[in-house]
């Protein structure tokens, strides 16, 4: 079983973390899924996963900096796990000030 992710700028395969920027949504749908998967993600507050009327695909918003695993469950056995990091591109900008200038 593979985990694909798709946006409109993306299309990666075969995931096992990606890394997202806050309050952007996502579509995961797994390839050559088991019968009878159940997805598990602890329903924290990194994400939001929303069932698409399909238990092979969800959708996924990044909601809070931090990161989360997501399994994929058959049963009580764990068939697949991957890890979302949610970023904050505001927190990577750097403030600088410059003071007392002279070109040369």
């Amino acid at each position: 079983m593979k985990v694909n992710v798709y946006s409109t700028d993306l299309r990666a395969y075969d995931i096992q973390r990606f890394d997202i920027r806050l309050g952007v949504e996502v579509r995961v749908e797994l390839e050559n899924p088991e019968p009878n998967i159940d997805w598990f993600s602890n329903f924290d507050s990194v994400l939001m996963v929303a069932d698409v009327n399909d238990d092979n695909k969800r959708t996924i918003k990044a909601t809070r900096v931090g990161s989360s695993v997501v399994k994929i469950m058959a049963g009580d056995t764990v068939r697949k796990t991957f890890e979302i990091v949610v970023y904050d591109e505001s927190t990577e900008t750097v403030d600088l000030s410059m003071e007392n200038i002279r070109l040369k």
